[in-house]
């Protein structure tokens, strides 16, 4: 579960849902009628339920689906949206954290992975506690001290890249890259009484760790062109230096990072 309920969480825009992408049935999806289960996956939705369990017959199959698929398509976007908030509170902590080695260079991939994943790994346990608490593995030792280039998980929200984790990085004998994916001022809000407290994605005061230890760079720190039309950046700053080895190339919607 997420260390903050409810801090960090995304959902497509409603008019998203009536997209063909989102359509319940594609066509790469399509069941063969005529399949020997086929028929009996729609019979709850024949017209006139049978009293006895006879086969179904290629034209009954159809209408039957065609029944389901409409039913489906009218729910839409309701019942997706309902299921996305349901969903969303856990499948974030589903997201695979990636490590990889290439010629020496030790990069960190960790998705939009919460507490309880960063906790199985960080202290080898599958009781999460929510605190991120107890002794690091050597194994996280070893990834988070010696890391070339860190992907900031989740957008850079706070229950993403746990205290812990953080602390490790600082460690680290040199800099480190670091990008973080994000938008100033979407989503949560800062409490400038308690800065323990904020729910703004991302945290300031994460990203400001991060940038006093890593060479980070934010997607909303940089002009980009679309349409041979320059957009302004949200944050005003300069791309920081790279690390040593390392170069910065800035594109026209993106800033690669060669190590």
């Amino acid at each position: 579960m997420d260390l903050q309920k409810g801090v960090g969480q995304y959902l497509t825009e409603d008019e998203e849902a009536d997209s063909a992408e989102s359509a319940p049935f594609a066509p790469q999806w399509e069941v063969d009628p005529g399949a020997a289960y086929a028929g009996e996956s729609f019979r709850e939705w024949l017209e006139r339920p049978r009293k006895y369990w006879e086969p179904l017959t290629k034209e009954e199959t159809f209408q039957a689906r065609n029944r389901m698929e409409g039913a489906l398509k009218q729910m839409q976007p309701v019942a997706a949206l309902v299921a996305a908030k349901q969903l969303n509170s856990f499948l974030n902590n589903q997201s695979l954290v990636v490590f990889f080695t290439f010629k020496g260079k030790k990069l960190l991939f960790v998705g939009d992975a919460q507490a309880g994943n960063w906790e199985h790994w960080l202290f080898d346990t599958d009781t999460p506690d929510k605190k991120v608490t107890g002794s690091v593995t050597e194994a996280a030792k070893q990834i988070l001290t010696g890391l070339d280039f860190y992907k900031v998980g989740h957008h850079g929200s706070g229950n993403a890249t746990p205290i812990a984790a953080v602390n490790l990085m600082s460690a680290h004998e040199q800099k480190f890259a670091a990008m973080c994916s994000t938008e100033a001022g979407v989503y949560g809000t800062e409490d400038p009484e308690d800065p323990t407290k904020g729910t703004e994605v991302p945290r300031g005061p994460l990203l400001q760790k991060l940038a006093s230890e890593a060479a980070l760079i934010r997607s909303d720190q940089i002009p980009i062109t679309v349409n041979s039309k320059s957009i302004k950046p949200q944050v005003s700053a300069a791309l920081p230096a790279a690390i040593p080895g390392g170069r910065f190339e800035k594109g026209t919607l993106w800033v690669d990072c060669f190590l």
